[in-house]
């Protein structure tokens, strides 16, 4: 039987989803930053001011998660591997790539892949951790369509789903630091 967590979808499929929550993002981002620029336009070039920042935004976003996320997936997939080292070859590719898009060049480029490398591989390592160092959080379990397979998952087909409560992950030190605290 397959399990539902060892079914990967293509890279491609990955960075496209990436590419459109980021575009999404963008173009959020981009409306209230556009509504919210000081400066005094006519009404006409203020509706034109803001969506032209709505859909560059949202392209620059959508084009770079969808860029991170296929490079992690394929560093992932070429290594055998999860863990920070993908995030931070992404993030060198990503980086290197929003300091050329501006016109850098030289040893600013290599500033600006090392700097986005430095930051995905910690966020990666210290924020998410690795895939075997979570805890499930405690949550109710969901009723759902499927007969019950081992470990109250359901199986629907040959695949087996994981439980709801299998989804909600929190790293260790995360939920170690709020029994301790609280």
């Amino acid at each position: 039987m397959t399990k539902a967590s060892d079914v990967k979808p293509p890279c491609a499929t990955v960075a496209a989803t990436a590419g459109v929550s980021g575009g999404i993002f963008g173009v959020m981002w981009g409306f209230y930053s556009g509504i919210s620029d000081p400066r005094e336009f006519s009404p006409l070039f203020r509706v034109a001011h803001v969506t032209g920042s709505a859909l560059g935004d949202g392209l620059k976003f959508g084009v770079l998660a969808a860029l991170f996320s296929g490079t992690r997936c394929a560093s992932q997939r070429l290594r055998g591997q999860d863990d920070w080292v993908n995030s931070s070859v992404a993030g060198a590719i990503a980086g290197t790539a929003v300091a050329a898009t501006v016109g850098q060049r030289g040893w600013t480029l290599l500033q600006a892949a090392a700097l986005a490398a430095i930051v995905a591989g910690a966020a990666d390592r210290y924020l998410i951790g690795p895939v075997g160092d979570h805890e499930v959080v405690a949550v109710p379990q969901l009723e759902g369509r499927g007969r019950e397979a081992s470990g109250g998952s359901k199986q629907i087909g040959s695949v087996e789903m994981a439980s709801f409560d299998d989804v909600l992950r929190v790293p260790a030190w995360i939920s170690q630091y709020f029994n301790k605290h609280l």
